[in-house]
């Protein structure tokens, strides 16, 4: 009989041994799995945080170049007053200095590369910076819709209808 007890004893030894490396293995497997998911979890976190920087750094830039907008389109009378004396001559040198001013002090203001300004056909007649690239044809169709429109910073006053 005592050989039966002490082999029984090992077996039952050998099944706490076993349980206890079982019991160990899963305690692993969840600490692992608490770990990867800690990881993953953080990495999306950080992945909307990205996200979201970019979205405010778009709204700003967006936001930026509407203001600049606006500081353009809310020149003086006296520009105003330059701007139809450049269109009936584009010539005259003394309303280019004073235009020429006028865009040297928007541009330390705004975003954008250049200013220019066009007659109806697309020439340039004055511009901020000294070489100017050629009007592209999206402009050239922006300035045909709002010539035809009527619409776009009271072009009828330099324009008027025939």
């Amino acid at each position: 009989m005592e050989k039966g007890k002490i082999t029984s004893s090992i077996y039952y030894r050998w099944f706490a041994i076993f349980c206890l490396v079982v019991v160990g293995f899963i305690s692993l497997g969840i600490l692992y799995y608490h770990y990867e998911a800690d990881l993953i979890r953080n990495d999306k976190y950080e992945d909307i945080s990205t996200i979201a920087k970019l979205k405010v750094n778009s709204i700003d830039e967006w936001r930026r170049y509407r203001l600049a907008d606006v500081k353009r389109a809310s020149i003086g009378r006296l520009v105003k007053r330059d701007m139809v004396r450049l269109f009936q001559d584009p010539t005259n040198p003394s309303t280019r200095a004073s235009l020429q001013i006028q865009l040297d002090i928007n541009k330390k203001d705004t975003v954008y590369a250049d200013t220019l300004f066009l007659d109806t056909k697309g020439n340039i007649l004055l511009s901020d910076n000294p070489n100017p690239a050629p009007v592209d044809q999206t402009t050239m169709k922006a300035i045909e819709v709002a010539l035809k429109d009527r619409k776009g910073g009271g072009s009828e006053r330099f324009f008027p209808r025939s």
